[in-house]
């Protein structure tokens, strides 16, 4: 039985994998073997690798992030530059992105002697792509299923041999995953841990120049809906396809390679060290740290064995009674994002800022005002909690009409740059006006229909019910941002266990790089990650 010489290093969480090995010749750029061509604007997260903006594609990669690419780590080796995002050709700039890479990162445990093992890198960019990133694998495994058909895409050769041309067109290839034991078995390389094996049909497979793009599966006709499950990795002797049978196993071993990933995402520095760069990155690893200690959840159909938090927890760090430590608690990254902005305006440091900056902001501001909404629906759920615990409707409407309008002149105002800190400000005194209010309505809501004891409980069953699909999520990363510099570590841990197993990998993985990108949105201008923001004074 032959294998296909594609291998793809497993991921959860954070997708990684083993791209080609070129290290026996100069990399050409080559094509999908026997695939078929992708449909203009389709598969846009994939990433061409160049040495100029409008050079030819020499590898592949994935978009996982607005300002991060996953590829393969033996690409580096030819001076990966430039990336085009969601280009249809190999090369020129007649659409997509070409935008300049200013730091790489290869897995610590990369090395060109263990061959395809660990071979995986992510790229940071000088400006966030304005492409949605692809989704990445959970970290259960629950993606990797028996007879998985994983489709690649790429421009590398459309045929074997020295002499056969690239793809100047997108092309595709679907293969079905096979056990990393079958693969072994050609006895071409040692298969660890961070690698699966595809197989496909004879004359398909993948060619050099295909080597750190993305592999997925497409669980619906959107691309929205593909998971990115690996990179792919050519063998170096030359391109060729051969069969192999679907095999069901279960890939195992993935937790580390997930681990460094989620950590590799936040430790990115650009070529001349930027300090602001390294602020960030250095706070979100010590965030993450608190998710390294915590205590899992332990699932139960009996709703009274779920974890709650213990009356009087977050009163005294919230200056709060135990009434108004739900909303108070979930305006938090609110009240914080809002501090750190004002903090830099007062230094008229919008003044001063680049172009790219200013752009920057106004990214910053359209992610804000979605956690703005974000908090807004774990509120809902709330009241709900509270609906089902009293037996009494529990109903606070806000409007947030003044709020609304206030930030789209602040985003009108992106070119003017006095005239956008003052609408800035203005922005987030009439969100503050209305969080203030909303507390006040819900404290004399709540104080007539329940108990200290059932507040808590309702608050959390919030967060026990939350699932790790739900896209209020980010939200509880960036609490977990304001908690490091506010609770104790027995505080955090206590939040955390309220989460099972599922919900704290997201948290760790997807969510958490969210929130990690949403503060480098800001990385230009000076911010105290180290300073304790409480609620209203």
């Amino acid at each position: 039985m032959k294998f296909v010489s594609a291998f793809v290093a497993a991921v959860a969480t954070f997708a990684v994998a083993s791209p080609a090995d070129a290290s026996t010749d100069a990399v050409e750029r080559r094509l999908i073997l026997g695939g078929t061509t992708v449909p203009k604007g389709r598969k846009t997260y994939y990433a061409g690798m160049r040495k100029t903006a409008d050079g030819k594609n020499f590898c592949g990669g994935t978009l996982i992030g607005p300002i991060h690419v996953l590829t393969a780590s033996h690409c580096i080796t030819y001076d990966i530059r430039w990336v085009s995002i969601g280009s249809h050709y190999n090369n020129g700039t007649q659409d997509g992105e070409q935008i300049k890479v200013v730091s790489v990162m290869n897995h610590p445990n990369f090395t060109e002697s263990l061959k395809f093992s660990n071979d995986f890198a992510i790229l940071e960019l000088e400006v966030p792509s304005s492409i949605t990133p692809a989704k990445l694998a959970k970290a259960d495994d629950s993606d990797f299923k028996d007879g998985a058909t994983v489709t690649t895409v790429g421009t590398g050769r459309l045929s074997e041999g020295t002499t056969a041309l690239a793809g100047h067109e997108l092309q595709r290839v679907e293969s079905t995953l096979i056990t990393n034991e079958q693969c072994a078995e050609t006895g071409k390389i040692t298969v660890d841990d961070s690698m699966i094996c595809v197989g496909g049909q004879i004359s398909k497979g993948y060619c050099d120049g295909d080597s750190g793009g993305p592999a997925f599966i497409e669980y619906s006709d959107d691309d929205a809906d593909d998971v990115v499950v690996g990179v792919t990795k050519v063998e170096a002797e030359r391109a060729h396809a051969e069969s192999a049978e679907p095999v069901t196993t279960k890939k195992k071993g993935l937790q580390e390679t997930l681990t460094w990933l989620e950590k590799q995402r936040h430790v990115v520095q650009t070529h001349d060290g930027h300090q602001r760069r390294k602020r960030s990155s250095t706070f979100v690893r010590s965030v993450l740290r608190l998710l390294s200690g915590s205590k899992e959840h332990i699932s139960s159909n009996n709703e009274d064995d779920a974890p709650e938090l213990p009356v009087p927890w977050g009163q005294e760090v919230l200056k709060a009674d135990w009434s108004e430590v739900g909303f108070r608690l979930l305006d938090q990254p609110i009240m914080q994002d809002m501090n750190r902005v004002r903090s830099f305006i007062a230094k008229e440091e919008l003044l001063s800022a680049s172009p790219q900056g200013i752009i920057a902001l106004a990214k910053w501001l359209q992610r804000f005002d979605n956690h703005v909404r974000h908090v807004v629906t774990l509120k809902e759920y709330l009241l709900e909690e509270r609906t089902l615990i009293a037996g009494v409707g529990h109903k606070v409407t806000t409007l947030y009409d003044a709020y609304d309008e206030a930030m789209v002149v602040a985003l009108e105002k992106v070119h003017e740059r006095r005239d956008l800190s003052e609408a800035v400000l203005h922005m987030f005194d009439e969100l503050e006006k209305l969080l203030r209010s909303e507390v006040t309505a819900v404290k004399h809501l709540i104080t007539q229909t329940l108990t200290e004891k059932e507040e808590y409980e309702a608050l959390s069953t919030l967060f026990n019910q939350l699932t790790s699909d739900d896209e209020c999520g980010v939200i509880v990363a960036h609490l977990l941002g304001w908690m490091r510099n506010n609770m104790s570590e027995e505080d955090v841990r206590v939040f955390l266990a309220l989460f099972n197993a599922d919900v704290q990998d997201r948290i760790a993985g997807e969510w958490m790089r969210m929130y990690a990108s949403y503060l480098h949105l800001l990385d230009e201008f000076s911010i105290n990650y180290d300073s304790s923001l409480s609620y209203f004074t």
